[in-house]
């Protein structure tokens, strides 16, 4: 099991506005190493999520340059929780080099429709992925 702080975020821009928007979490995998006596192997498992902050930036574009129109720190906008998937590989190279990569998935619908004065419902589903090199000892 391991315990990680993660950023996620997104960005949209049509050519009016430019929004940034970064998710804060702390990401709880719990996964299953399938190794060989290579060093080489895959791994796979669930993934627990919980929300910690928001920061939605909104830029105006005016000519080739952004003029800074506000930052919106909402909460409730978000779920709490967030569960995923995580699969990936490892790959050793002589026992002294260890190359991982993951990619996570949420499995739940992160937006909090509750709060949000809307009719039409918002969809979001997490995903990202991660590739770490490290020494064997």
């Amino acid at each position: 099991m391991e315990v990680l702080y993660s950023e996620k975020g997104s960005r949209y821009d049509d050519y009016i506005v430019d929004v940034k928007q970064t998710l804060t979490y702390i990401d709880v995998p719990v996964l299953y190493h399938f190794v060989k006596e290579t060093g080489n192997g895959f791994i796979i498992g669930p993934q627990v999520s919980v929300f910690l902050d928001s920061e939605n930036e909104m830029l105006y574009q005016k000519g080739h340059a952004y003029i800074h129109m506000m930052e919106i720190h909402d909460n409730n906008a978000f779920r709490p929780i967030d569960i995923g998937i995580v699969g990936g590989f490892i790959f050793s190279i002589e026992d002294l080099i260890r190359i991982e990569g993951r990619m996570g998935l949420g499995l739940t619908n992160f937006v909090n429709n509750s709060v949000l004065d809307r009719e039409e419902k918002l969809k979001g589903r997490i995903a990202n992925v991660q590739l770490s090199v490290g020494l064997n000892y």
